[in-house]
């Protein structure tokens, strides 16, 4: 009786996952990011037409509607194209661990920067009387509606296009350090208010080398987030250490 042979095994090459874990799929062009960027500068325009003073009183109120909008707008878009979430860089994988980096992160790009620029000193810490109610004061910050505005909904809003829809389109076009440099300067020329001072305006350059160094190495917005949110707190943080 003769024995069967046993079968080889296929020597077939396994399938190459085209979208392995914690990466996001490249989409976005330049014009998306441009749309984006138009229209919610054209509703800022008719939102100060409309509500001018209102707005200098409380500038936080005309942020947190174009805010709102900007997020209506781009799941507008992302319903349009029949994207997802993750294809901006929201992945569910390793979101804790990416928020605590974030804010660590944060935490030594904030220092780091204000002491090289001579903006900042140690000296600004201390505080001559420990006050539980101050301390308390800045962990609240974020339940506040300022304190939301500013600390939570524009890091979120502002890593969706800088990082997660403009970085991505300009990708399309360029290496990867061309890519970082391009949006770091744009994200800088955005901000107006950085012009009135330079030190601020170079501040906010390196902190968008960072922000889309961080995006490139982790694919994850949840990093960026966290470390822009953080960036944003301390400064309140202090102040209301120091002077409230």
């Amino acid at each position: 009786m003769r024995l069967k042979k046993p079968l080889k095994k296929s020597k077939m090459p396994l399938p190459i996952d085209s979208n392995p874990p914690n990466t996001t799929k490249v989409n976005w062009t330049i014009k998306d990011a441009i749309f984006i960027l138009i229209i919610q500068y054209v509703f800022i325009f008719f939102l100060s037409l409309l509500f001018l003073k209102k707005m200098k009183e409380n500038p936080y109120i005309g942020a947190f509607f174009v805010s709102i909008f900007t997020i209506i707008l781009i799941s507008f878009l992302l319903f349009r194209r029949k994207e997802k979430w993750s294809s901006l860089g929201f992945v569910k994988k390793d979101n804790g661990k990416m928020i605590i980096k974030g804010i660590l992160f944060g935490v030594v790009l904030f220092f780091l920067t204000k002491l090289f620029f001579n903006y900042f000193s140690f000296g600004e810490l201390y505080i001559d009387k420990f006050n539980f109610i101050k301390v308390l004061k800045t962990f609240l910050l974020i339940i506040t509606f300022k304190g939301f505005n500013h600390i939570l909904l524009t890091p979120f809003i502002e890593e969706i296009i800088d990082r997660g829809l403009l970085y991505q389109a300009i990708q399309n076009k360029f290496n990867k350090w061309q890519s970082i440099i391009i949006v770091s300067i744009l994200s800088s020329v955005l901000h107006f208010s950085s012009f009135a001072q330079p030190n601020w305006l170079m501040i906010r350059f390196i902190y968008g080398l960072s922000l889309t160094y961080l995006f490139d190495r982790y694919k994850n917005l949840s990093i960026t987030i966290a470390c822009h949110s953080t960036l944003n707190y301390i400064p309140w943080a202090i102040w209301i250490l120091k002077e409230i």
